[in-house]
């Protein structure tokens, strides 16, 4: 089936699933990604904080907890866990943007086989969600996952208003090297003084209230998650 209604849709979200693999923190590392498509929406976003490259990792997990704040709270499909695991929770684990648990992640760092780690925690959300099938049955759901990010990662871009270019079209280069169904946005409340608001709502653009603070505090309001169930000792696969 094809999910693509714009035309960098399937490439961002082949980009998302190199960002997935690698980490956000990890993204400008060498060597670092090549991320064209991502790295324009997260310009585009967030304009003038862009410039700044020790904001970038931040500004790219704010935009990509704003997509999946668009995604559905319903179950995973093909899942049987009660409670369920929800779309947007697997997508928030599957990016490392899941706040684990300690045991959890002790639960996560078990498993033998895979041994990358984003593998593992792949394994993680399919045991958990009681998901019958292994990583072949998985892999279209988390592409269609994907592919609902990049949508509204796109939508996002198109939303956004500037008076002045990218940093392309003035002719100033970005510093990155390369390599070889709806959450409302809200406006900031008023729990923090003007200045903070300010630079919440400057490095988040059209990030979800709760998200925005989270992500400028080092932490994410837990109402934002869905329940999990207990994970089951037996493997699903």
């Amino acid at each position: 089936m094809a999910y693509s209604a714009h035309p960098d849709q399937s490439v961002l979200a082949e980009e998302l699933e190199k960002v997935r693999a690698r980490t956000l923190k990890s993204l400008f590392d060498r060597p670092p990604l090549q991320l064209l498509t991502l790295y324009r929406i997260a310009e585009e976003l967030n304009r003038s904080q862009w410039e700044d490259p020790l904001r970038r990792v931040d500004i790219l997990e704010a935009a990509l907890r704003a997509a999946i704040g668009k995604l559905p709270t319903t179950p995973l499909p093909k899942s049987t866990s009660n409670p369920p695991v929800s779309v947007r929770d697997a997508a928030l684990m599957l990016f490392g943007l899941y706040p684990f648990t300690d045991r959890q992640l002790g639960e996560i760092n078990e498993y033998t086989a895979p041994r990358q780690d984003y593998a593992k925690v792949a394994q993680y959300v399919r045991d958990l969600s009681r998901f019958p099938g292994g990583e072949k049955e998985f892999r279209p759901i988390a592409s269609r996952i994907r592919h609902e990010m990049a949508k509204h990662l796109l939508m996002a871009e198109r939303k956004t208003p500037h008076p002045s270019p990218p940093l392309s079209e003035r002719g100033e280069t970005s510093t990155a090297e390369p390599d070889t169904e709806d959450v409302d946005s809200k406006k900031v409340e008023a729990t923090t003084s003007p200045s903070e608001r300010m630079q919440v709502m400057s490095i988040t653009a059209t990030v979800p209230d709760a998200i925005a603070q989270g992500v400028m505090n080092g932490q994410i309001n837990n109402n934002f998650y869905g329940k999990l169930p207990e994970l089951k000792t037996e493997s699903s696969d």
